[in-house]
């Protein structure tokens, strides 16, 4: 009984253990994915800008 005991004590505690690391990993893709986002969104922002100059240098070459 106390062999069984002891087992359930440890997988208890990597059970927690788990979810503890699971949570850090979440937390670190939801970083790394809103830097990825708000970066993403920074270059399209850019890239919009500049084909938009082009644009108009275009016309007022034209």
């Amino acid at each position: 009984m106390s062999c069984n005991y002891f087992a359930t004590i440890d997988f208890y505690n990597i059970y927690k253990l788990l979810n503890k690391l699971k949570l850090l990993i979440i937390y670190c893709q939801s970083i790394i994915g809103a830097t990825l986002i708000r970066g993403a969104s920074l270059f399209s922002v850019e890239l919009i800008t500049v084909i938009k100059h082009q644009a108009l240098a275009n016309k007022d070459g034209n």
